[in-house]
């Protein structure tokens, strides 16, 4: 069944049904809800970082009293601007592998090659 991981029906060859299977080394409940409340740590962790990312994204602008241009408050110099542009690339994962990481294997010699499409009369 799709949603019963901590069994599997065991079957010989010829459809013959021998039992029930369960895993050996099934995780005590302490075990479990150790890793509930971590996995509930970190999804706590990873929305205080996409929170924090996005309010460093959002642009701030200095009060006005007068009528007068929108002016940015935050000064950055480029050597700070460079730095956290390269701190950001590097914690990239989204950034796709290069393609010649792991090349193609060859085609299995026994593969059938299509024709291509039919010509047209």
């Amino acid at each position: 069944m799709p949603h019963h991981t901590h069994e599997i029906e065991v079957c010989i060859p010829h459809g013959r049904r021998l039992g029930i299977a369960y895993l050996a080394d099934w995780a005590t409940p302490e075990r479990r809800a150790a890793l509930r409340r971590t996995r509930a740590a970190r999804a706590r962790r990873l929305r205080a970082g996409a929170k924090a990312a996005e309010q460093l994204r959002r642009d701030r602008f200095a009060p006005a009293a007068t009528p007068a241009d929108a002016r940015r408050p935050d000064a950055l110099t480029a050597p700070e601007a460079a730095r956290d542009m390269a701190r950001h690339r590097k914690d990239d994962l989204a950034k796709p592998a290069p393609p010649d990481l792991i090349p193609p294997a060859p085609p299995p010699p026994d593969r059938a090659e299509g024709r291509g499409p039919p010509a047209v009369a």
